[in-house]
């Protein structure tokens, strides 16, 4: 049985993994063309910001949940 913790940490594994990919990808065909705004290279880059912006929620809902659970044993 998965606890809500592992799948939280089990999902930003893979946002981890997906956000380097893409930083790759970005990356490569930023050397290959000298046009930062390229319909190509723009796309890559919201697609990685949408991930970047995923990723921080989802960090952002394990620490509050942390901090509730650490609160609750408080009281």
């Amino acid at each position: 049985m998965h606890t809500k913790e592992s799948i939280g940490m089990a999902k930003l594994q893979k946002l981890e993994i997906s956000i380097e990919r893409l930083r790759k990808i970005m990356h490569e065909k930023i050397q290959r063309q000298e046009n930062l705004l390229s319909p190509e290279i723009l796309t890559i880059s919201q697609q990685l910001d949408k991930l970047l912006n995923e990723y921080d929620q989802e960090v952002t809902k394990a620490k509050l949940a942390a901090f509730s659970k650490t609160l609750s044993v408080m009281l």
